[in-house]
């Protein structure tokens, strides 16, 4: 939703020049003065969508101390904040935001940049700029330090991914184009299906050994069984009531 949102603000807002016009990109019919009546109204949606949700909410997540500081109402979503930052340890609970920001980097320079090699040069740096930068913090807690070994195996592979459509989009031979295709851009595409199948495996078998060594400690309670000796001091008879 987030990431449909912006892709479609994003195009409502791009116009381009063309000879002596300014047209919208996705519609060249669309002419910036000519069509006022019919584009304005959408542009003006798809700004204020971009300002108060695109923007707003990774704004909200990196800072949310501040926003619910300075503006008490947004107390009655502390929960909601919660379920984004819970999953991170605290120094690192504003990288809730971080990958929202690069959504929105990554749909812009797809959205605004022009295809060629300029657009793929700046797709790959940031792919290897955000994994890099997973890697390096690590930011989530130890409950939930699985998901750093996920998001470097999916971010390496994204990087994997972009590097080579460069060069099935580029100049190189169609021999060359039809390899990378299937021998590599195909295979990457099922690694995070591959990664989902290994580690539900091993969370479960993790979970069948806990639950095999707390059903063995039960049954080596109930083999020897603990016995109290309650040990009772016989009254003296020699102790008469005056």
């Amino acid at each position: 939703c987030y990431t449909d949102i912006t892709m479609i603000s994003f195009k409502a807002i791009h116009y381009v020049h063309v000879g002596d016009r300014y047209v919208l990109y996705v519609d060249g019919d669309i002419d910036f003065y000519k069509n006022w009546k019919k584009h304005i109204p959408l542009t003006i949606i798809a700004s204020l969508w971009i300002i108060f949700f695109v923007a707003l909410l990774p704004l909200m997540l990196l800072r949310t101390h501040w926003f619910i500081h300075h503006i008490r109402f947004l107390n009655n979503f502390r929960g909601i904040f919660d379920t984004f930052q819970s999953c991170y340890r605290d120094e690192y609970r504003w990288f809730s935001a971080f990958y929202f920001l690069c959504r929105i980097a990554v749909l812009f320079i797809s959205v605004f940049v022009q295809h060629g090699p300029l657009q793929r040069a700046l797709l790959e740096m940031l792919c290897v700029v955000i994994l890099v930068v997973c890697v390096h913090l690590q930011p989530y807690k130890d409950d939930y330090r699985h998901f750093n070994h996920l998001d470097a195996i999916l971010l390496s592979n994204l990087c994997f991914f972009t590097i080579f459509s460069s060069a099935v989009n580029s100049e190189a031979s169609e021999t060359v184009q039809k390899a990378l295709q299937i021998y590599v851009l195909e295979i990457s595409a099922y690694v995070p299906l591959i990664y989902l199948v290994i580690l539900s495996v091993f969370l479960l078998w993790k979970y069948c050994r806990k639950n095999e060594g707390h059903d063995r400690r039960q049954y080596e309670n109930l083999d020897n069984p603990s016995s109290v000796s309650e040990t009772i001091q016989p009254t003296s008879s020699n102790n008469t009531p005056i």
